[in-house]
């Protein structure tokens, strides 16, 4: 994974032929993550997806009840994963961790736009890769105002 720091706003870099698949995000306060608190993508009060994401939950390794898909190829397709004062009981350091479900028709260059306090960051990941497992995106300063993870 590589993390981009203060990145242009792009969706995965241009033309991408594979899937993008969701299943969620975990903020978890520092320090340690006992604090933890998981939006999931059936979560409708935290999170939007813009245009068609299908639920399935045919691959294993998510989360929760499913997950959520779209054709990368569509830049305006977004999911919003927003983290208001419900997400972030109060200002802080948080961690932001991934968790997809893994397939060789997944995109290898998803890319996780991390807003926060001061501006913006891209978590890109491989998502044929790590399935089922909790990823370290980074650590960021989040208020809870106007902060969200976009994919």
């Amino acid at each position: 994974m590589k993390v981009k720091r203060g990145c242009e706003k792009s969706f995965l870099g241009g033309a991408v032929l594979f899937f993008v698949f969701v299943s969620l995000i975990c903020l978890a306060l520092l320090p340690g993550t006992a604090n933890a608190f998981i939006i999931d993508n059936s979560d409708d009060e935290l999170t939007s997806p813009t245009g068609p994401w299908p639920v399935s939950s045919g691959v294993p390794g998510f989360y929760g009840p499913n997950y959520q898909y779209h054709n990368a190829s569509n830049p305006d397709q977004v999911f919003i994963w927003r983290l208001t004062e419900a997400a972030i009981p109060e200002p802080g350091w948080y961690e932001i961790h991934g968790r997809w479900s893994a397939d060789p028709n997944r995109a290898s260059n998803a890319w996780y736009q991390i807003y926060h306090d001061k501006g913006f960051d891209a978590a890109i990941v491989n998502q044929r890769e790590n399935g089922g497992e909790w990823i370290l995106f980074g650590t960021w300063y989040f208020d809870g105002v106007e902060d969200s993870v976009t994919l």
